[in-house]
């Protein structure tokens, strides 16, 4: 009995030979888990833990040790900066273009008239950087700088702009999550000119060369991936 057990566990060890780790920013929080699968279907003996944070923190997180194996940057000056420290193995590589919304969680409502706006922080979420070029490109700013509260990252920014907030400047990959599925309607949300800040250049970075590794990075570049980044509301080239 003992050996037939000590066969199972050594079977189910070898069934997750290996373990990935994939550091994600926020605004990719629905989109990973539908990648994921789709890449476990190929690769059924790795198994993803995703480590979803606000791109600052995590890029921050690695250059102190962090052992994540891939990077999903929500821009490409993260993943630079960890090319150029030689901490990445690879150059930065833009797998999605990421897309501004202004969210009311009362449909209809958009109006000049309101008490607080949600934005990410513009210090360590690329999102929120692109939310104030917005702010000030459309000479907004000084009309609304008292009244904006900073989200940790977009996913947190989501949950302001539905609970405690008149407005949001997320992410439209968003809109399209489980939680906001009920939102999806266009009359909850309208498009940001693009113009109106720099473009939102999401870039990954190999951070090790385990084949595993190297794997899920060039499964990013597939048709597949870039079909649910479609679907997700992206940019894909």
């Amino acid at each position: 009995m003992r050996t037939i057990f000590a066969f199972l566990v050594v079977s189910i060890t070898f069934v997750y030979a290996t373990t990935l780790r994939v550091a994600v920013a926020a605004n990719m929080s629905g989109a990973i888990y539908e990648i994921k699968d789709e890449f476990t279907k190929l690769n059924p003996n790795v198994k993803i833990d995703v480590i979803v944070g606000s791109s600052g923190k995590l890029t921050s997180q690695i250059k102190y040790g962090a052992p994540y194996d891939i990077f999903l940057s929500a821009n490409s000056k993260y993943p630079h900066d960890l090319y150029v420290q030689n901490i990445a193995k690879v150059k930065p590589y833009i797998y999605a273009y990421g897309k501004l919304i202004l969210f009311s969680k009362d449909a209809k409502k958009f109006t000049t008239t309101f008490h607080k706006l949600a934005i990410a922080n513009p210090k360590t979420a690329p999102y929120g950087l692109a939310a104030l070029e917005y702010l000030k490109n459309s000479n907004l700013y000084n009309d609304v700088k008292k009244r904006l509260v900073f989200g940790e990252s977009i996913s947190q920014t989501v949950s302001y702009a539905t609970k405690i907030t008149d407005f949001g400047i997320l992410s439209k990959s968003s809109i399209y999550s489980k939680a906001m599925k009920r939102y999806l309607d266009g009359n909850y949300w309208v498009d940001i000119d693009s113009s109106l800040h720099l473009p939102i250049e999401q870039a990954m970075v190999l951070l090790n060369s385990k084949k595993e590794s190297s794997d899920f990075y060039e499964f990013m570049k597939s048709k597949v991936v870039k079909d649910i980044l479609l679907n997700y509301g992206y940019g894909v080239e």
